[in-house]
């Protein structure tokens, strides 16, 4: 019995529930290693990543390094100490953020159509928010 609740436990992702992706992607299946979790489903593939800063004043470097090649980069207000959002293509966004030394990467893409790519971006950052907030 023991083995089994640690095995259901080991499926989670420590900073974003299965529900909480469903509720904004549709159902998905999610895949953790460590801290890391990509969710999938067949239009849909969102990653998330999170990993220790030095100190606070290192995310500017971390957050230029993981926008890198992007399209277009916003600042998003709201979203833990600081994020940023990066369009990479039409249809992929990435929003890098910060909670106090922890960083966070969410990248999400789709094969859907080139009019999706606003949904994408509100899709991406209801889900940083929700990361950010389990953080704190």
């Amino acid at each position: 019995m023991h083995f089994l609740l640690l095995f259901a436990a080991s499926l989670s992702c420590p900073v974003l529930t299965t529900a909480s992706v469903a509720g904004v992607l549709g159902e998905v299946q999610v895949t953790v290693t460590g801290p890391d979790c990509v969710f999938n489903r067949t239009d849909y593939k969102l990653t998330v990543e999170v990993s220790q800063l030095s100190a606070p004043d290192k995310f500017a470097d971390f957050a230029v390094s993981n926008c890198h090649g992007a399209l277009e980069t916003t600042s998003l207000s709201a979203i833990g100490n600081e994020a940023l959002a990066c369009r990479f293509a039409n249809l992929a966004d990435k929003v890098v953020g910060r909670v106090r030394n922890r960083a966070f990467v969410l990248f999400l893409n789709t094969t859907g159509k080139a009019q999706d790519a606003k949904s994408v971006r509100t899709k991406i950052t209801a889900l940083s928010e929700q990361v950010a907030g389990n953080l704190f």
